[in-house]
């Protein structure tokens, strides 16, 4: 990258506008399919590699990786929710009006493809979930459905940005997600404190309606009409892609976290960590590496460690 190249990314950067001659080879299809294929290829040769090795402590480190990850997200939350508010009430059959949470129909708007962009870039970051599951050699995290989801989720995001659709309805998926975001990994960071979060209940129903709202949104792009700007084929693959994710999570979450799942009855017979169905859906998604510990736990599994 020449002087030239640097400082038009610095422009975008101070401008929140997004100029795709210049982010544009971030998102060219070769390197979308590297990413996701070098990432699986690394994850799973370095779990290979770390069989017979001890459990890395990294928990200072994961402790300042949390607190990037809220502020990344943070800030892409509230560009996001900026740019949805500027979308039209969404008339039904003439007779009343109701919020267009969706963004259905939003223009397009180089503002609004920034965030997206900062969105796809914040995928690679995401990838230090799987770094630290696997040095801390929490086996039980690396499923199928984690992995999948990192090597798919940030080339798919890009994809939307190179074919131009990286604004408009597209911002809501960027949005909802980045505030899940903020919320789980405050809740890691306080959590790795050994402070029992009284909230954890209800961010474990913000996570599932999170995840589902995704599928609506799929639904009603596919099957509505409403939105008259997102090409059909690219609402098909978001609905296909939550089909996947459905089917993923309804797997994993039957096996580990139902009452005699394998996960399940481990957590039962473990008192020092309470890791079950009350994080059930960011554990399945997205970073998967934080037990959830009381205060009083944490202290007696430091000091049968010592």
């Amino acid at each position: 990258m020449d002087a030239a190249q640097v400082d038009a990314m610095k422009q975008m950067v101070l401008t929140e506008t997004a100029d795709a001659a210049v982010y544009g080879p971030l998102v060219e299809p070769a390197v979308l399919v590297a990413s996701g294929a070098l990432y699986v290829i690394a994850a799973l040769l370095l779990h290979k590699t770390m069989r017979n090795q001890k459990p890395m402590d990294l928990k200072g480190l994961m402790r300042v990786y949390n607190l990037v990850q809220v502020a990344v997200c943070g800030y892409m939350t509230y560009g996001l929710v900026q740019e949805l508010f500027k979308a039209d009430m969404i008339n039904v059959f003439g007779l009343f009006s109701l919020p267009n949470v969706f963004g259905l129909n939003l223009a397009f708007d180089r503002r609004a493809e920034y965030f997206v962009l900062i969105h796809y870039l914040s995928k690679f970051l995401d990838f230090f979930d799987t770094l630290f599951i696997v040095l801390r050699k929490k086996d039980a995290q690396f499923s199928f459905l984690h992995v999948y989801h990192h090597a798919t989720i940030g080339p798919i995001w890009g994809l939307l940005l190179y074919l131009g659709y990286g604004s408009g309805t597209a911002i809501f998926g960027a949005m909802i997600n980045s505030m899940t975001h903020v919320i789980m990994y405050s809740h890691y960071f306080v959590t790795s404190f050994g402070i029992n979060n009284p909230l954890k209940k209800y961010i474990t129903t913000w996570q599932i309606c999170q995840f589902y709202s995704c599928l609506m949104h799929a639904v009603v792009l596919v099957f509505s009409g409403l939105d008259t700007i997102y090409p059909p084929y690219l609402a098909w693959l978001q609905f296909g892609y939550h089909i996947t994710m459905v089917a993923l999570f309804t797997q994993f979450y039957n096996k580990n976290f139902k009452k005699g799942g394998a996960a399940a009855k481990a957590a039962a017979g473990k008192s020092s960590v309470k890791q079950t169905g009350t994080v059930a859906a960011e554990f399945a998604l997205n970073n998967n590496v934080h037990a959830n510990e009381t205060g009083v736990a944490a202290r007696r599994r430091r000091k049968a460690e010592q």
